[in-house]
């Protein structure tokens, strides 16, 4: 194996909430692994990955093509790639929860017309493993609507989108689930974050509200839920943090906040949000401090004294913001110890190009026990998602640059069990 000796971050970063000393992680390399490409769907922007609980085959979710890839490992040979279609419309059409007043849904059958020259009216943005040869997907399902005041010979068309999960079976090659999921009054499921409880047999979703409540009720406002695989709500798990007004800006809260949830071994769950350094327990109700270099407080409230002085932004402008951000968290886990696992994206406005990956390790207790940082590395190409896998106890980062794209495995080693 070979050995990526990571240095102890000095500062903040080595105080723990307790008087033990943070230990340092090295990490040895297990495997990297070049992913092949389908030519009609080539990887352009990866939103997730996940490892089948066996470790046999992996699953890649595409951001921008929609698709989710699957793998044989440890060969690493593209054994299929997922893609929505045509049909899925009917899926909504028919058990979908009609939001517009005066339009009904209508299928393929009724109006054939509306959907051809479309070879999909869907999109995959996330996707999860639920046993070793079972997917579940979520993402927007696409379905047309016909206003009930129309003639039928000028009918007036308008094409909407609701969140949707999907389950698929790999052994017989086909979706098992196509199910739009039911809103709750004004706060709407979102595909943006997906977890898998398999005790309870649900999927966790994120939640957005509207405007006006985000708004006036930022504090009250829904941002994850469970859905059971029939589509229908079951119960809230987290409401949007506090800091929300300080980061909103005015701005999507969606965008602000973004939900990362894992579920713990005895089935409760953890979260936290994108730009919080902060870890809550649902059903504690207790929260944990992350110790990260620097948060964003900060940086939003410079921003906002920059707009009042200017007394304008740019849209260009809303977007540096959220991408240059100096932390975010990017990826939760719980071991099967109950030690958590928390994965930063870090940068400094000295090297704003140059982001690194913090991944520490705490007790269930709250204290920081370990820790490591994956720093920027020109040399093997930019790090485009990181992830923490904890049914191997390990740590993927995926890499690109011209010739394609990477996947190398890292095993931590010296980390010792929670208390």
């Amino acid at each position: 194996m070979i050995t990526l000796a990571i240095l102890l971050l000095a500062g903040s970063l080595g105080c723990s909430h307790s008087s033990q000393p943070v230990r340092k992680v090295e990490l040895d390399r297990v495997d990297s692994l070049r992913l092949p490409e389908s030519s009609e769907y080539p990887i352009v922007a990866a939103r997730n990955i996940d490892i089948s609980p066996n470790g046999k085959l992996l699953l890649l979710a595409d951001n921008v093509s929609g698709v989710v890839s699957v793998y044989n490992l440890p060969a690493c040979t593209l054994l299929r790639v997922i893609t929505p279609t045509l049909d899925m419309s009917d899926s909504l059409a028919i058990h979908g929860y009609p939001w517009m007043p005066g339009y009904k849904f209508v299928t393929i059958e009724e109006r054939p017309s509306f959907y051809s020259n479309r070879s999909a009216m869907a999109y995959f943005s996330n996707a999860r493993f639920m046993d070793d040869s079972t997917i579940l997907l979520s993402g927007p399902l696409y379905a047309f609507v016909l206003s009930q005041a129309s003639s039928s010979e000028v009918p007036t068309e308008v094409r909407v989108s609701e969140s949707s999960i999907m389950i698929y079976d790999l052994r017989h090659s086909h979706f098992t689930h196509v199910i739009p999921l039911e809103t709750k009054g004004d706060i709407w499921p979102q595909t943006e974050v997906l977890a898998y409880d398999s005790k309870t047999h649900q999927a966790i979703v994120d939640m957005c509200a509207n405007f006006e409540m985000r708004r006036n009720h930022y504090d009250s406002a829904w941002a994850l839920a469970a859905y059971d695989l029939n589509g229908k709500f079951t119960r809230w798990l987290a409401k949007e943090p506090l800091e929300m007004r300080e980061y909103s800006l005015g701005a999507s809260n969606f965008l602000a906040m973004c939900p990362r949830v894992a579920v713990k071994p005895d089935g409760n769950y953890i979260y936290g949000f994108k730009m919080v350094p902060r870890i809550e327990d649902r059903e504690s109700g207790g929260a944990l401090s992350l110790v990260v270099p620097s948060d964003n407080l900060q940086y939003f409230r410079n921003f906002r004294q920059t707009l009042l002085t200017q007394g304008f932004v740019r849209s260009s402008q809303f977007d540096s913001l959220f991408h240059w951000k100096p932390y975010w968290l990017s990826n939760l886990a719980v071991r099967e110890d109950g030690t958590i696992v928390a994965m930063s994206t870090i940068r400094t406005s000295e090297r704003p190009f140059e982001s690194e990956k913090l991944i520490q390790w705490y007790q269930p207790s709250g204290a920081l026990e370990a820790e490591t940082i994956i720093p920027y590395d020109s040399s093997r190409g930019n790090i485009q998602l990181a992830q923490y896998l904890p049914s191997q106890n390990q740590i993927a980062i995926l890499t690109s640059d011209r010739n394609g794209w990477t996947m190398t495995r890292y095993a931590p080693k010296a980390i010792s069990t929670g208390n």
